[in-house]
């Protein structure tokens, strides 16, 4: 009586599926529902629940109940239950043996092949924890695939696809996001190009969302509670709890109402579609950008797809398949079941790993669900030993070397007055993510300095003083580390896989002002602890674990020390957008540190920005502009001079640049002509060359129009342009783009 079986380890929910005798079809895991919560709640025994029990268990006792872990797999800090640190993988393992060990009572037999889903943007590393915690729950072969894949063979199953059609995937779930393209195949199908993702958006920030509006609502009830009652915390649970349903029911309904029943108010708050849909919109752009980066990654147009797939719970949101449909022009698809989706394409995965339908004489069936029993925590390894033989990773993708970044083309000089060529780069205007300040609490691990300079004295309190009990962050005094090549090599692996994660959200800080945290390199020696891979992986994980902070490579951007640039620097950046040093400097002091810990520092454009520049003959002077960024009202621009210093005091043999809209001939964006031009030096930027005159409401003066470009060239003491013929233009983003 052999089957497949698939499983969904999603962030938020877990589902599952088999495959008997060719027929797929899902199998109920909770008592209301076929998918449960990924949840794991630590008894005072020291025995666990999941699912649907842990949820319960955890209303009165949060500090047992872990949930979202699948976000920290990788973060060295540990996931606190009462007083016992967990692992993410662990975390993950307990679930996984649970829900094979239900699975194999109620099939009357241990499942013939297991079959793991997990993010296409995932790296080496994480799928290598993943793997791990396989073997914990005793599962010694599995095989796994990614997300994307697992929705595609799903709908293959339903949609004829033929060999060499395109479909993009949009798979959005509980709490990650995955874009990807595939070709199919004669044996499946294969990825193309680079997929895309973020690992920190999903259903559960639309949930937050409608409770950010009822919270709104009925004022400062809520912020006046004494969550340490556990009357209180169980009403708040259960308003959660109806944010959720109302959230679920206006994917059918134009209004919902939420019933807010509290100790100190009982009322009813309504939210309709439209309310809804303007909250997440920000959101929601922010994957369509994700999918457009996929499409063009893998070399294709949206013309060539066959069709989009909506895959993922929160797919369901109708204004999903609006915006898709709008931006790309093709049809979207959605399974019948999204939620599904996926634990039912890893299982026909499964299956035809083992060699096609799996033959039984009996039909498939599923018993019906019971009350999760107790599993005994049995004593787990930090880590398992790789066999000799290495397990086999089996995937229908034929994963492909990722494209190297395009560097923003340089153009050619433009004789006889001839418009320079528009740069190849892709503005990143993430401004929903950046205009956003994200209110965080920020650990005392940073570094003084000013600007796009650092110092090497990046870290005032070492994550080791800071987590003194926590033994993996120690480092050896006189040795990168005692670490395995293995260990050094995965983690090299996870902090790439960080800086390639974040690259969107810090395209989209550049020119504003970010609280940096920390700034090491492989090889620094500092305060007794000499940095390697896994120390700087230790120290940021620990930050992003706790605070969301972000991995930037300094030399992919133009950071500096002093005059070096700081190739091979892992910069720990939170991705709160400022407009000024003083503002960032502020917010850190208003978080109660000293600015040696927590400071400004400009975000710098992309370092191949740096040939975006046209020169002239007048004195070899050089303008351009490296990047530009929308956050909030106004247009960050970050711009290149060469050969003068941007000076406007009216100061006889100073020069300055103009700003203006290539709307305006170029022999009107100086005197005598008429204009509109913007006039601006660097103390206006705050002694940095970062331009920020242009804001929502003062574009229309300065004659912009959709699809315009800004323009820089350089300006003599009275104004009048040094060389008309020579100035660099490049399209920026609209508004809210």
């Amino acid at each position: 009586m052999g089957y497949a079986l698939g499983i969904d380890l999603g962030t938020t929910f877990t589902g599952a599926a088999i495959v008997r005798d060719g027929r797929a079809e899902i199998v109920p895991l909770g008592n209301h529902a076929a998918t449960i919560p990924t949840m794991v709640f630590l008894r005072d025994d020291d025995n666990v629940l999941i699912g649907d029990a842990a949820e319960r268990r955890g209303l009165a006792e949060p500090a047992r109940l872990a949930r979202e872990f699948k976000r920290r797999l990788g973060d060295t800090a540990p996931i606190m239950l009462d007083r016992t640190p967990f692992s993410a993988d662990r975390l993950l393992a307990l679930m996984l043996r649970q829900i094979i060990s239900d699975i194999t009572e109620r099939q009357g037999a241990a499942p013939d092949v297991v079959s793991i889903t997990h993010p296409a943007n995932w790296g080496e590393f994480k799928i290598d924890l993943l793997r791990q915690a396989a073997q914990l729950a005793g599962v010694a072969e599995a095989v796994f695939l990614t997300e994307p894949v697992a929705a595609a063979l799903q709908y293959a199953a339903g949609e004829r696809v033929e060999p060499g059609e395109a479909v993009a995937i949009y798979d959005l779930g509980g709490g990650t996001f995955d874009a990807a393209v595939l070709r199919k195949t004669a044996d499946g199908f294969e990825l193309l190009g680079r997929p895309q993702g973020i690992e920190r958006l999903g259903g559960i920030d639309f949930d937050e969302a409608v409770f950010t509006h009822v919270r709104k609502v009925v004022g400062d009830v809520i912020a006046n509670l004494d969550v340490t009652d556990p009357p209180t915390r169980a009403a708040l649970a259960r308003l959660r709890q109806e944010c959720v349903l109302a959230k679920e029911s206006l994917s059918a309904d134009s209004d919902a109402t939420v019933p807010v029943l509290l100790p100190n108010v009982q009322t009813q708050v309504r939210i309709t579609r439209v309310e809804f849909e303007d909250m997440i919109r920000p959101i929601l752009r922010e994957t369509i950008d994700s999918l457009k980066r996929a499409i063009e990654s893998s070399g294709m147009t949206a013309g060539g797809l066959k069709a989009v797939l909506l895959a993922g719970g929160s797919s369901r949101i109708p204004l999903i398949a609006d915006m898709v449909r709008s931006e790309l022009g093709k049809p979207v698809v959605t399974d019948a079941h999204p939620k599904h989706s996926v634990a039912l394409g890893a299982a026909r995965f499964a299956a035809s790993v083992k060699g096609g339908a799996l033959s039984t004489s009996a039909p498939a069936h599923s018993a019906p669900a019971v009350e999760p029993p107790v599993i005994a925590v049995a004593p787990m390894p930090g880590a398992v030993d790789s066999p000799t033989e290495p397990v086999e990773v089996v995937d229908p993708t034929v994963r492909r070397k990722a494209p190297a970044r395009e560097p923003i083309a340089a153009p050619p000089g433009a004789g006889g007055g001839e418009r320079p060529k528009r740069p190849a780069w892709i503005w990143a205007a993430a401004a929903a993510g950046v205009a956003a300040v994200i209110v965080v609490a920020v650990i005392a691990l940073g570094g003084g300095g000013d600007g796009g300079s650092a110092d090497v004295g990046t870290t005032s309190a070492s994550v080791a003083e800071t987590t003194a009990a926590d033994s993996s962050t120690t480092a050896s005094t006189a040795a990168l580390s005692t670490t395995t090549t293995d260990a050094v090599a995965g983690a090299a692996t996870q902090l790439t896989d960080f800086v390639d994660d974040d690259r969107s959200t810090a395209d989209g800080l550049v020119g504003t002002y970010v609280p940096q945290l920390a700034a090491k390199y492989v090889g620094l020696d500092y305060e007794g602890v000499l940095y390697g891979p896994v120390e700087i992986l230790n120290e940021h994980s620990l930050l992003r674990g706790a605070y969301d902070t972000i991995l930037v490579d300094g030399g992919e951007y133009a950071f500096t020390m002093g005059e070096d640039n700081m190739e091979g620097w892992y910069l720990t950046i939170v991705p709160t957008s400022f407009a000024t040093k003083d503002a960032a400097n502020d917010w850190c002091t208003s978080q109660g540190f000293d600015t040696s810990n927590c400071f400004a520092r400009l975000f710098m454009p992309p370092a191949s920005a740096a040939g975006n520049v046209e020169c002239g003959s007048y004195g070899g002077a050089c303008v351009g502009i490296a990047a530009a960024v929308w956050s909030s009202d106004t247009l960050y621009v970050s711009y290149l001079v060469e050969g003068f210093d941007p000076i406007d005091c009216g100061c006889d043999g100073t020069y300055h640049v103009h700003f203006f809209f290539d709307t305006v001939p170029v022999e009107e964006a100086g005197m005598p002509g008429s204009g509109p031009w913007y006039a601006w030096d660097a103390d206006d930027g705050g002694g940095e060359l970062v331009f920020t005159g242009l804001t929502t409401e003062n574009l229309g003066d300065y004659a912009y129009e959709d699809g315009a470009e800004l323009c820089i060239a350089q300006a003599s003491y009275d104004h009048t342009l040094t060389d008309p013929s020579t100035y660099y233009c490049v399209v920026v983003p609209g508004p809210g783009a």
